[in-house]
């Protein structure tokens, strides 16, 4: 009995320890367990992360796929917009060549039977005009109106009719044969002697800028080569240059080399006088011009002229 009962009560103990034990291991699978809900839940929280970039990739790749196709249907409706353009605008050239057309068509000449094209610088016509108007048949409509304004300093115009008035100066400067054109003979000598005198400058390129900004013109061939020339500027009739005005840099004419006129062969149709009539009231305004600038220097102002009991030459 003794050794059964010493059996059964080691028998128990074992027992015990045994749910000792399996209680220690399973408190410690609890505390691992119970570990492991966190871990699990970070990567739960991780995959749900990883989830919604898929998901943004996603909806942004749909966006760049929806975006391209936005801009194939553009490129593919461009053509369509160009051929428009494009029949637009030979519909619209083929209109101004007809215009340009009807356009030399209504400049024929019925008279002569001669085509006058139109210019930037006015009308075409025939050598030897070509751009150049006459206007040598023209009267002065203001007599009694001097060239340049008095008690003012003398415009360029009436400086340069008053020059060339003079005879001393003849080997400097002077009227081309046929009265439409004036010449600098001597350049030295007119830069030193006439251009300080007469203008506020002292070189003449500055006189040459100036004359063109009057509308003078120099032709560059033949015989009247170095020639500057107006069509309101002609000798003996100092009346046309109350018609001159200094042009807009928009209305300068560009001198034409292939277009100049042949001012000796428009002469022989429209000669000029040879001088100023002295019974033209402008012939004593002339005077008084040279008179006042080589008294008073080029800024000199033109002194009243009382005298005004002239008609009309």
């Amino acid at each position: 009995k003794g050794d059964s009962t010493d059996s059964t009560s080691s028998n128990t103990n074992k027992n015990v320890h045994h749910r000792h034990h399996h209680h220690d291991s399973t408190d410690k699978k609890d505390k691992i367990t119970s570990k492991m809900p966190k871990s699990k839940g970070h990567g739960h929280g991780h995959g749900a992360k990883t989830k919604f970039k898929t998901t943004a990739k996603t909806a942004k790749s749909g966006t760049t796929a929806s975006s391209t196709t936005a801009e194939e249907n553009k490129q593919s409706k461009k053509p369509r917009t160009s051929d428009n353009t494009g029949m637009a605008s030979s519909s619209s050239s083929d209109k101004s060549s007809s215009n340009a057309t009807s356009a030399n068509d209504s400049n024929i000449n019925n008279g002569g039977g001669i085509a006058v094209a139109e210019s930037e610088t006015g009308v075409l016509r025939p050598a030897p005009y070509f751009y150049y108007v006459d206007h040598s048949q023209e009267e002065d409509e203001e007599p009694l109106t001097p060239v340049t304004p008095s008690a003012r300093v003398p415009n360029f115009p009436a400086k340069m009719h008053a020059l060339l008035m003079r005879e001393d100066l003849k080997g400097v400067i002077c009227w081309m044969p046929h009265g439409r054109a004036f010449k600098i003979v001597n350049p030295r000598d007119f830069e030193l002697r006439v251009i300080p005198t007469y203008f506020e400058h002292s070189k003449i390129s500055s006189f040459v800028r100036q004359a063109q900004g009057w509308g003078f013109r120099k032709l560059a061939k033949g015989r009247e080569r170095h020639a500057f020339y107006n069509e309101y500027f002609l000798r003996g009739l100092p009346h046309l240059c109350k018609k001159m005005t200094r042009p807009s840099l928009t209305k300068k004419v560009i001198c034409d080399p292939d277009h100049e006129p042949d001012l000796f062969r428009i002469s022989m149709e429209h000669p000029v006088p040879e001088s100023i009539s002295l019974d033209d009231f402008n012939y004593t305004v002339l005077e008084a011009v040279s008179k006042c600038i080589l008294d008073g220097g080029p800024k000199a102002r033109l002194p009243v002229i009382r005298s005004m009991n002239f008609s009309k030459p």
